[in-house]
């Protein structure tokens, strides 16, 4: 039995012990084979000297049962030796298990920790700028490129690149314009587009369409992964490299892993300039709604200010004023002057009809003055008029339509004429 300590140099060390200790048990025990062999010897020269026959069968089966034992060890030692070469090539093959256990683990805990860091960094800024710099700049942590986009379709044969990152990047980039191109002739995108599946090309020389992808035809080396959201296809992720040959079914893995949180982050980033936009439209009609509701205030007190105008020149006006429906002729105000002029009071007429007073003389002035109305205001018809006494006074009469209350009315101001001239009557 033996101890073996994990690790490169303690393996080594342990191994070189082990060797090192069955070595000196051999020379040990053909030390001690030879010593046994050697006294037994002298014991019997000692004992048989005399009896030649005796000594010399003693002497074969001493030898015999010597070299019995000394074949047993060398069988024991052969399988010691045995086995001591496969503890060393199991040995040899559990560090190298080991070495690539850890690596693994190393790369899927650097994996880990770079989408742990690309989801925070997508989430921090919903704007879409922000979300392409950090989604690209989580790409380049876990898989090497020289040249990413994440390309969207904009309508028919259009696409166009919403982020954009090489490395090495410019150290000069001016004014960054948003890549588009067409895909009417490149079969490769349509292709892509089509299957909405993963693509890997090593090496791009061999792939016959690939001349016809504008702005792809130095990358060498070629993957893609589809970005989809809510069972919807947003696009895919262009990644490609100037060496041929650079990608792994391990790069591929990684970008599919990245490209689930990039989807929902683009998702994001559009509802959210959507929002921006219809915050902003709602806050322009806010305004405008407000500025509306100031000025209809303010109309309103310019109402109110004339109405009040109004009323006062209503009823301080020495001349007959009344107002009346268009359609059934019903009174719905009256100034005192009509009151005084043809002796009704107010209340004797508020909501009565004019041909149910009888205060039209002639009734075919009545039929007139709808016609009249009909076509515009009418100015100074001489009429008769009936008051509550039943005394007839010519008035010259004044109406036009109006809107009073909500209702189509007439207003009438009804002047006595004091001198008359059946010449000039109407």
């Amino acid at each position: 039995m033996w101890n073996v300590v994990m690790g490169d140099a303690s393996s080594s060390r342990s191994v070189s012990i082990y060797t090192w200790s069955s070595a000196c048990l051999w020379h040990r025990a053909l030390a001690i084979l030879i010593g046994v062999y050697s006294l037994l010897l002298i014991a019997v020269l000692t004992v048989n000297i005399e009896r030649p026959r005796v000594f010399f069968t003693l002497i074969i089966t001493l030898s015999a049962g010597v070299g019995t034992f000394g074949f047993a060890l060398a069988r024991i030692f052969r399988q010691i030796h045995r086995e001591q070469n496969q503890a060393r090539r199991a040995l040899q093959a559990t560090r190298e298990r080991l070495k690539a256990n850890l690596q693994i683990s190393n790369s899927v805990l650097a994996e880990g920790e770079a989408l742990r860091n690309a989801t925070l960094a997508l989430t921090q800024d919903l704007h879409m700028n922000h979300v392409m710099d950090a989604l690209l700049k989580s790409l380049a942590e876990v898989v090497p490129f020289s040249c990413a986009r994440v390309l969207v379709p904009e309508g028919g044969p259009h696409w166009l690149a919403l982020g954009e990152r090489n490395c090495p990047e410019n150290t000069n980039p001016g004014l960054r314009v948003p890549w588009t191109f067409i895909d009417d002739k490149c079969a490769l995108v349509r292709r892509v587009a089509k299957n909405k599946k993963s693509v890997m090309i090593p090496d791009t020389k061999k792939e016959l369409d690939w001349p016809a992808f504008k702005g792809h035809k130095h990358l060498r080396s070629w993957l893609s992964v589809p970005l989809v959201s809510s069972k919807q296809y947003l696009g895919f992720l262009s990644v490609g490299h100037v060496e041929p040959n650079k990608f792994t079914g391990q790069h591929l893995r990684r970008a599919q892993l990245l490209a689930v949180p990039v989807a929902i982050a683009i998702e994001s980033a559009r509802l959210y300039a959507r929002s921006e936009i219809f915050a902003s439209e709602l806050t322009k009609r806010v305004s405008e709604l407000q500025a509306a509701e100031s000025a209809l205030v303010r109309a309103e007190g310019g109402r109110r200010v004339w109405e009040d105008r109004f009323k006062q020149l209503f009823h301080s006006s020495p001349i007959p004023i009344s107002i009346t429906t268009f359609k059934e002729g019903k009174f719905l105000y009256v100034n005192p002057a009509f009151e005084s002029s043809y002796g009704y009071a107010r209340h004797e007429l508020l909501g009565r009809r004019v041909q149910d007073i009888g205060i039209w003389g002639d009734a075919s002035d009545l039929a007139y003055l709808d016609t009249c109305l009909e076509k515009g205001p009418m100015r100074n018809l001489l009429t008769r008029l009936r008051t509550k006494t039943g005394q007839i006074k010519i008035a010259a009469y004044s109406a036009d339509a109006i809107e009073f209350n909500g209702q189509e009315c007439i207003l009438a101001v009804c002047e006595d004429v004091l001198q008359y001239d059946p010449r000039m009557a109407n």
